[in-house]
């Protein structure tokens, strides 16, 4: 697995390679990068650490995974959400746009909000 934030947030990827620190051959690695599309023309600083590929990690790639590695939202994803779990899906997946906050992908609004809020106690 990969875990790649904003060198901003370098706090948070260090949480998290403590947590899989076992799992791992190096330490998270800051990298540096130009994006010259015409709109951007500007340096980007980010953090990144890698997991060996071990078998322990499938059953995440399974649930989130098709076979064609298109990211999916499992129908039974309510059986594997705590607080926790949620907490950490966001911060990893969500982002600041404008004055609100988006999560994941739009489908999970639209298709995961009432059964999340009515089967989640958070």
């Amino acid at each position: 697995m990969q875990f790649k934030q904003s060198n901003k947030n370098k706090d948070y990827i260090d949480h998290l390679f403590i947590i899989f620190k076992s799992y791992c051959g190096s330490s998270p690695k800051i990298i540096n990068s130009f994006d010259n599309r015409i709109n951007k023309n500007k340096f980007y600083s980010s953090i990144k650490f890698l997991t060996f590929s071990l078998p322990c990690f499938n059953i995440f790639r399974d649930l989130f995974y098709t076979s064609t590695g298109i990211k999916i939202i499992p129908i039974n994803l309510s059986k594997f959400l705590i607080a926790k779990s949620l907490a950490y899906w966001v911060m990893g997946d969500g982002y600041k746009s404008g004055t609100g906050f988006l999560f994941l992908y739009w489908i999970l609004y639209f298709n995961w909000k009432l059964k999340i809020s009515k089967n989640t106690k958070i």
